[in-house]
């Protein structure tokens, strides 16, 4: 994560690298929870395909990811997803999303700007 931020300024840097929730415990998650991977038939699971980006992510990952959606279908049930989890890891979400706009550096959008900017005042 260090090395993808490396570009982007010190101050923003160090003040979302203060925001990073706790990873533990790592747990073992598919990773890629979309229509596509979940096999439904008659209303009933039949199986989970495409495990090859699975592994043991922090304990928020898979929350996190269900803010990745290829398209609106797969938007609604993550949604769906996110109602049905144990957990709210909402804080660690928006760290994510905020991370992945700043290591767009210097390319960046208009989360990323705003990152910036808070981080000239001191709100990250």
């Amino acid at each position: 994560m260090a090395e993808a931020l490396k570009r982007g300024p010190e101050n923003t840097r160090r003040l979302l690298q203060q925001r990073m929730p706790p990873a533990q415990p790592y747990t073992f998650t598919h990773g890629d929870l979309n229509t596509r991977n979940v096999i439904v038939k008659d209303g009933k699971l039949m199986g989970i395909i495409d495990w090859e980006g699975s592994g043991f992510f922090p304990i928020w990952w898979e929350f996190v990811s269900t803010r990745i959606a290829q398209d609106e279908d797969d938007r609604a049930w993550k949604a769906l997803l996110r109602k049905h989890m144990e957990e709210d890891y909402t804080k660690a979400q928006e760290f994510w999303l905020d991370y992945y706009a700043l290591s767009r550096y210097p390319n960046l959008d208009s989360r990323g700007l705003a990152l910036i900017q808070g981080s000239e005042c001191g709100n990250v």
